[in-house]
Protein backbone atom coordinates (compact mmCIF):
# COMPACT_ATOMS: atom_id res chain seq x y z
CA UNK A 1 0.00 0.00 0.00
CA UNK A 2 1.49 3.33 -1.03
CA UNK A 3 0.60 6.79 0.14
CA UNK A 4 1.63 8.54 -3.04
CA UNK A 5 -0.68 9.83 -5.74
CA UNK A 6 1.91 9.49 -8.51
CA UNK A 7 2.05 13.28 -8.76
CA UNK A 8 5.13 14.49 -6.85
CA UNK A 9 3.88 18.09 -6.60
CA UNK A 10 0.58 16.93 -5.12
CA UNK A 11 2.46 14.61 -2.73
CA UNK A 12 4.62 17.52 -1.56
CA UNK A 13 1.58 19.74 -1.08
CA UNK A 14 -0.20 17.06 0.97
CA UNK A 15 2.92 16.52 3.10
CA UNK A 16 3.26 20.28 3.62
CA UNK A 17 -0.35 20.56 4.78
CA UNK A 18 -0.03 17.56 7.13
CA UNK A 19 3.28 18.92 8.47
CA UNK A 20 1.72 22.33 9.08
CA UNK A 21 -1.25 20.83 10.94
CA UNK A 22 0.98 18.64 13.10
CA UNK A 23 3.28 21.59 13.86
CA UNK A 24 0.32 23.80 14.79
CA UNK A 25 -1.02 21.14 17.20
CA UNK A 26 2.41 20.67 18.81
CA UNK A 27 2.87 24.44 19.25
CA UNK A 28 -0.62 24.73 20.74
CA UNK A 29 0.13 21.85 23.12
CA UNK A 30 3.46 23.36 24.23
CA UNK A 31 2.23 26.96 24.63
CA UNK A 32 2.09 27.92 28.34
CA UNK A 33 -1.45 28.19 29.73
CA UNK A 34 -3.04 28.97 33.06
CA UNK A 35 -4.73 26.08 34.83
CA UNK A 36 -6.87 26.77 37.87
CA UNK A 37 -7.58 24.04 40.41
CA UNK A 38 -9.53 24.27 43.66
CA UNK A 39 -10.40 22.12 46.63
CA UNK A 40 -12.34 22.38 49.87
CA UNK A 41 -10.08 21.07 52.66
CA UNK A 42 -12.58 21.43 55.47
CA UNK A 43 -16.13 22.30 56.45
CA UNK A 44 -17.05 22.29 60.14
CA UNK A 45 -20.07 22.85 62.34
CA UNK A 46 -19.36 23.81 65.93
CA UNK A 47 -21.87 24.08 68.74
CA UNK A 48 -20.99 27.06 70.93
CA UNK A 49 -22.10 26.34 74.51
CA UNK A 50 -23.87 28.98 76.54
CA UNK A 51 -25.56 29.32 79.85
CA UNK A 52 -28.31 28.06 79.96
CA UNK A 53 -27.49 25.14 77.59
CA UNK A 54 -30.73 25.65 75.63
CA UNK A 55 -29.27 28.89 74.25
CA UNK A 56 -26.23 27.24 72.63
CA UNK A 57 -25.89 28.05 68.94
CA UNK A 58 -24.12 26.59 65.90
CA UNK A 59 -21.13 28.15 64.18
CA UNK A 60 -20.20 27.08 60.65
CA UNK A 61 -16.77 27.35 59.04
CA UNK A 62 -15.46 26.39 55.61
CA UNK A 63 -12.27 26.80 53.60
CA UNK A 64 -11.79 26.99 49.84
CA UNK A 65 -8.31 26.93 48.27
CA UNK A 66 -7.67 28.07 44.68
CA UNK A 67 -4.34 27.42 42.93
CA UNK A 68 -2.99 28.33 39.49
CA UNK A 69 -0.95 25.22 38.62
CA UNK A 70 -0.35 26.43 35.05
CA UNK A 71 2.62 28.25 33.53
CA UNK A 72 0.77 31.45 32.58
CA UNK A 73 -1.14 33.98 34.69
CA UNK A 74 -4.90 33.57 35.06
CA UNK A 75 -7.11 36.63 34.56
CA UNK A 76 -10.32 37.47 36.43
CA UNK A 77 -10.48 34.43 38.71
CA UNK A 78 -14.06 34.23 40.02
CA UNK A 79 -15.42 32.22 42.96
CA UNK A 80 -19.20 31.77 42.91
CA UNK A 81 -21.53 31.13 45.89
CA UNK A 82 -25.32 31.02 45.87
CA UNK A 83 -25.32 33.93 48.35
CA UNK A 84 -22.88 36.19 50.18
CA UNK A 85 -21.06 34.49 53.08
CA UNK A 86 -21.81 36.19 56.40
CA UNK A 87 -18.08 36.61 57.15
CA UNK A 88 -15.16 35.71 54.89
CA UNK A 89 -11.50 36.51 54.53
CA UNK A 90 -9.14 36.09 51.57
CA UNK A 91 -5.64 34.96 52.51
CA UNK A 92 -3.02 36.03 51.64
CA UNK A 93 -4.44 39.50 51.41
CA UNK A 94 -5.23 40.07 47.72
CA UNK A 95 -7.18 42.83 46.06
CA UNK A 96 -10.63 41.50 45.18
CA UNK A 97 -14.05 42.79 44.31
CA UNK A 98 -17.48 41.46 45.21
CA UNK A 99 -20.15 41.29 42.53
CA UNK A 100 -23.66 39.84 42.39
CA UNK A 101 -24.84 38.49 39.04
CA UNK A 102 -28.47 38.66 37.81
CA UNK A 103 -29.15 35.15 39.23
CA UNK A 104 -28.26 36.43 42.71
CA UNK A 105 -24.98 34.51 42.96
CA UNK A 106 -22.23 36.16 44.98
CA UNK A 107 -18.92 36.42 43.09
CA UNK A 108 -15.49 37.09 44.57
CA UNK A 109 -13.31 38.27 41.68
CA UNK A 110 -9.51 38.43 41.79
CA UNK A 111 -7.97 40.29 38.87
CA UNK A 112 -4.90 38.07 38.26
CA UNK A 113 -3.36 34.95 39.73
CA UNK A 114 0.29 34.32 38.82
CA UNK A 115 1.63 30.85 37.98
CA UNK A 116 1.95 28.69 41.13
CA UNK A 117 0.14 31.37 43.16
CA UNK A 118 -2.73 30.36 45.42
CA UNK A 119 -5.22 31.90 47.79
CA UNK A 120 -7.62 30.69 50.47
CA UNK A 121 -11.11 31.91 51.28
CA UNK A 122 -12.07 31.27 54.92
CA UNK A 123 -15.76 31.59 55.77
CA UNK A 124 -17.47 31.87 59.15
CA UNK A 125 -21.20 32.08 59.79
CA UNK A 126 -23.71 31.75 62.60
CA UNK A 127 -26.19 30.50 59.98
CA UNK A 128 -25.78 27.87 57.28
CA UNK A 129 -23.01 28.77 54.85
CA UNK A 130 -23.94 29.65 51.27
CA UNK A 131 -23.42 26.82 48.82
CA UNK A 132 -20.21 26.94 46.80
CA UNK A 133 -21.04 26.90 43.07
CA UNK A 134 -17.86 27.02 40.93
CA UNK A 135 -14.52 28.69 40.16
CA UNK A 136 -13.68 30.07 36.73
CA UNK A 137 -11.36 32.53 34.98
CA UNK A 138 -11.20 34.18 31.58
CA UNK A 139 -9.26 31.14 30.38
CA UNK A 140 -11.98 28.65 31.37
CA UNK A 141 -13.55 26.68 34.20
CA UNK A 142 -11.42 25.44 37.09
CA UNK A 143 -10.95 21.77 37.90
CA UNK A 144 -11.47 20.10 41.26
CA UNK A 145 -8.22 18.88 42.81
CA UNK A 146 -8.67 15.66 44.77
CA UNK A 147 -6.64 15.94 47.95
CA UNK A 148 -5.78 13.56 50.74
CA UNK A 149 -3.45 13.45 53.72
CA UNK A 150 -0.09 11.88 52.92
CA UNK A 151 2.61 10.92 55.41
CA UNK A 152 5.97 12.60 54.99
CA UNK A 153 8.85 10.15 55.39
CA UNK A 154 12.39 11.07 56.49
CA UNK A 155 14.81 12.00 53.72
CA UNK A 156 17.07 9.01 54.39
CA UNK A 157 14.13 6.62 53.90
CA UNK A 158 13.19 8.26 50.58
CA UNK A 159 16.81 8.02 49.38
CA UNK A 160 17.04 4.37 50.44
CA UNK A 161 13.77 3.53 48.62
CA UNK A 162 15.07 5.32 45.50
CA UNK A 163 18.32 3.34 45.68
CA UNK A 164 16.37 0.06 45.92
CA UNK A 165 14.23 1.02 42.89
CA UNK A 166 17.33 1.99 40.89
CA UNK A 167 18.97 -1.33 41.80
CA UNK A 168 15.87 -3.24 40.68
CA UNK A 169 15.67 -1.33 37.39
CA UNK A 170 19.35 -1.90 36.60
CA UNK A 171 18.93 -5.62 37.41
CA UNK A 172 16.02 -5.83 34.96
CA UNK A 173 18.11 -4.14 32.24
CA UNK A 174 20.99 -6.53 32.95
CA UNK A 175 18.79 -9.62 32.51
CA UNK A 176 17.12 -8.23 29.37
CA UNK A 177 20.51 -7.54 27.79
CA UNK A 178 21.90 -10.91 28.91
CA UNK A 179 19.00 -12.98 27.55
CA UNK A 180 18.20 -10.93 24.42
CA UNK A 181 21.75 -10.04 23.40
Amino acid sequence: MTLTTGNTELDRAILAIIGSLVTARVIRFLTPKSKIKYYIPDIHRFTIPSDPPQNSFPLFTATLRVINVGKEKASNVEVYHNGRPQNFQVYPALAYEEVTNPQGEHIIRIKTLAPKEEFTIEMLSAHALPQFMRVRSDEGAAETANMTMQPVHPRWLNLFAGLLMLTGLSTCFYFVIKFVG
